[in-house]
């Protein structure tokens, strides 16, 4: 205790040349005054921790309401006999003869709870405690009788371990001198099972049965028929559904039920899939090339279409980019890569061409949508809708217009108002990547029906093109005494029809079925006029843009799609002169070679038909060179779908895939014109398709049920 903090006194260093001295430690005097000090400073030990930063287990503190005080007297050390003057600070170390016997010796030991004290300081909860009578006759997730859930408390709690001491040695700080136990403090209620929300396992295994009885043991393929399909041959006779139309409807809805283990027949009049989407060839000064019969937009908002090409393998070809709209009047507005609603609200803050009031009916207009949950007024069109809330004639006539035109194919005094607030609460008032602009690196064929046709033929289906259906004969199975539809010279329990309205309407009332509803959808036609420049003398053109529609001055076009270079099938004979559909002659400078297509949309081409053909391609030529400069187009092809999409008015018929379950009991529909609230588009006939092959299913599993 002297010598605390004392340097120890060395001798003098040897002189040079002489061996070196060892440092020796002077002894200084005891100071008798600074031994009293040290004792008094130290003779209790150090000072006590308070409570709250006391680190033992709960069950050694005080009881509630005397936590957080001063420890003062009432400290959780205990006097020993011999230490009342200095108390060693102890670790939590155990004798030897205590440690665990999995535990090496002179490990410390963790602080625990008391072997023998462990489960007393959690009692159970009475009738609710999991070992109870009640909670035992619960059923467990395998239908099994038994407890709901494992017991609560783990088995080192339940008890000491055999052969292990009842309790540890007492220590300074094991609070033992504690006025109440805390054994005595009172016990938090463990809480009870909560009941179980499981389906009955009795249902679950019926339908399992149902299932597996229809399918091979080794192929695991549907066993409703004695012969397997024939891959891109005859159908055999024992095909079970057929499915007539190869557009997109009827490709999604085989799809679905050729992986669902069915056997599927597919049956169409066209040379090739795709139906009103397909992949046409085009004859041009610069070569033969392969387009489509129309230019379609897609956008972010198709979820099923996009997981569906993407699921066939051709999400290559799709190109994605944010919400961009632009016209030659000088109307711009881009959306930001922001969270929505922030993505639309810095398009409207940052648009071009756009004053400050057309901005806030822009705005006002889709939150006053959003408030009503889109929904309009019953029987409202477009022109009302807009009327209603305010839109001014400039805005109207710039951006509504063009876009209702544009998605619903219909006029806004004619369109369906309840479709239009459904297109605008999918795009814009969706997610960000619900407004995105999807641009296919392919012709329409090469994403969905070319590649769901092989998938098919993979999987078995039997593939028939060029196989008009001008009949459906419907009878009695001798066997189960349910209808049995003859198709061509095959014989099907189910049938789909995955065609347009006004056809399946013809083919009902050749089939001696009445139609009903179904034949009061109106056509309307859809213009393309494809422009082509060679590839080393095209004008600049954007990705996509609105065009300003003049009628008076017969300028029509309404969207710009710029498709990029594409290569000809095959080169032709450049002729003297265009076709009738090409404005005058050939320029000089055209070969056969590649080229840069563009697509110009003629929505409502019915405007059109007191207009000729050379009329149509004379204005959109003057109008692309008044909108973007540069020479004229090589060639300009006129593709007219006469019946592209239906006329979406308020009073159209609202139909479902049932529609014909009680006069012609099997018979399906599916198509674009199907789904409800929405235009005819690519995504509502790849939804219309897959939720009739999920009723399908649904039907055939469930056991007894008559379709």
């Amino acid at each position: 205790m002297a010598g605390r903090g004392r340097a120890p006194v060395r001798e003098r260093p040897a002189a040079s040349g002489q061996p070196r001295a060892r440092a020796a430690p002077r002894g200084l005097l005891d100071r008798p005054a600074a031994a009293a000090r040290d004792r008094r400073r130290h003779a209790d030990g150090p000072r006590a921790e308070p409570l709250p930063r006391f680190r033992r287990p709960a069950a050694v503190l005080p009881p509630r309401g005397r936590r957080g005080r001063r420890a003062g007297r009432e400290h959780l050390r205990r006097d020993r006999a011999g230490h009342a003057r200095l108390r060693p600070r102890t670790g939590p170390r155990f004798p030897a003869d205590q440690h665990h016997p999995r535990r090496r010796r002179g490990r410390p030991q963790g602080p625990h709870l008391p072997a023998d004290r462990g489960p007393a300081a959690l009692r159970g909860a009475g009738a609710r405690d999991p070992g109870s009578e009640a909670q035992r006759a619960l059923r467990r997730a395998d239908a099994l009788r038994g407890g709901a859930r494992a017991r609560a408390l783990p088995a080192r709690l339940r008890g000491a371990a055999r052969g292990r001491p009842p309790g540890p040695a007492s220590r300074t700080d094991d609070g033992g001198n504690l006025r109440h136990a805390a054994g005595r403090d009172r016990a938090r209620r463990i809480p009870g099972a909560r009941p179980a929300h499981l389906a009955h396992a009795d249902p679950q295994a019926l339908a399992r049965l149902a299932h597996l009885r229809g399918r091979s043991p080794a192929t695991g393929v549907s066993r409703d028929t004695d012969s397997p399909a024939s891959v891109g041959g005859e159908p055999a006779a024992g095909h079970r559904i057929a499915v007539v139309g190869a557009g997109w409807a009827g490709l999604s809805a085989a799809l679905r039920l050729a992986e669902a283990g069915r056997r599927v027949a597919l049956f169409d009049a066209a040379p090739t899939s795709g139906g009103r989407a397909r992949t046409v060839e085009l004859a041009t000064p610069l070569g033969r090339f392969e387009i489509d019969n129309g230019q379609h937009l897609i956008v972010g908002a198709y979820r099923e279409t996009l997981a569906l090409i993407e699921r066939l393998g051709a999400g290559a070809l799709l190109g994605r980019a944010p919400l961009s709209l632009g016209s030659p009047a000088g109307l711009r507005m881009r959306a930001a890569r922001l969270p929505a609603p922030l993505h639309l609200a810095w398009a409207l803050a940052t648009a071009r061409g756009l004053g400050p009031g057309a901005r806030r009916a822009t705005l006002r207009l889709m939150l006053q949508l959003r408030r009503a949950n889109w929904r309009g007024v019953a029987g409202e069109t477009v022109t009302a809708l807009l009327a209603r809330h305010r839109q001014p004639p400039a805005l109207v006539a710039r951006l509504w217009a063009p876009l209702c035109i544009g998605a619903l194919n219909t006029l806004p005094g004619e369109a369906c108002a309840a479709s239009f607030a459904a297109v605008l609460r999918d795009t814009l008032g969706a997610d960000r990547r619900a407004s995105d602009f999807v641009t296919p690196h392919a012709p329409l064929g090469r994403l969905l029906p070319e590649p769901a046709v092989e998938r098919l033929r993979a999987l078995g289906a039997s593939i028939r093109f060029r196989t008009p259906v001008r009949r459906l004969e419907a009878r009695a199975d001798p066997a189960t005494g349910r209808a049995r539809w003859r198709i061509d010279d095959g014989e099907f329990d189910q049938a789909v029809l995955a065609m347009a309205p006004w056809s399946a309407a013809r083919l009902l009332e050749a089939s001696d079925i009445p139609p009903g509803p179904i034949g009061d959808f109106a056509p309307e036609p859809i213009a393309t006029a494809w422009a082509l420049w060679p590839a080393n003398a095209a004008p600049a053109l954007p990705r996509w843009s609105l065009l300003d529609e003049d009628e008076g001055r017969c300028r029509h076009g309404q969207w710009l799609f710029d498709r990029g270079t594409v290569s000809p099938l095959e080169t032709l004979p450049l002729p003297e002169t265009l076709s009738p559909l090409e404005p005058g002659p050939a320029p000089a400078g055209a070969r056969p070679g590649p080229a840069r297509l563009a697509g110009i949309v003629i929505s409502v081409a019915s405007r059109l038909d007191a207009l000729t053909p050379e009329a149509v391609v004379a204005g959109v030529s003057a109008q692309l060179a008044e909108a973007f400069g540069g020479p004229p187009p090589a060639a300009v092809k006129l593709v007219t779908e006469r019946r592209a999409t239906f006329r979406c008015t308020p009073d159209r018929p609202r139909l479902g895939a049932d529609q014909l379950r009680r006069q012609a009991p099997g018979l399906w529909l599916a198509g674009d014109w199907l789904w409800p609230d929405y235009p005819a588009t690519l995504e509502a006939a790849v939804r219309s398709g897959t939720d009739t092959a999920l009723r399908i299913l649904d039907a055939r599993t469930a056991p007894g049920t008559v379709v």
